[in-house]
């Protein structure tokens, strides 16, 4: 399922006059250590990740690898969605 909720945050900060860009790890097979790479390269104000319960550690190794890349930018997670609630 692409990340629908990045996409309508997208929506509203281009709306807002932000430039927004969004990077799907999971679709381009990207690594920690790529995903670090490319944060330092793009020098983003903010960083959002999303994701679901199953993938929630590659979220916190998202977290990690955008604050090794540039210390002082935010990186914003959003509340990771699961089809089983009681489970989790």
């Amino acid at each position: 399922m692409p990340p629908l909720g990045l996409a309508y945050v997208a929506g509203v900060l281009e709306k807002d006059g932000h430039d927004v860009a969004i990077l799907d790890c999971v679709l381009k097979g990207i690594d920690e250590r790529a995903l670090e790479r490319q944060v330092a390269a793009s020098r983003p104000d903010i960083v959002g990740i999303t994701g679901t319960t199953r993938t929630r550690y590659e979220q916190f190794r998202a977290a990690r690898a955008s604050k090794r890349a540039l210390a002082g930018v935010p990186a914003v997670s959003a509340d990771h969605t699961s089809p089983s609630p009681v489970a989790t």
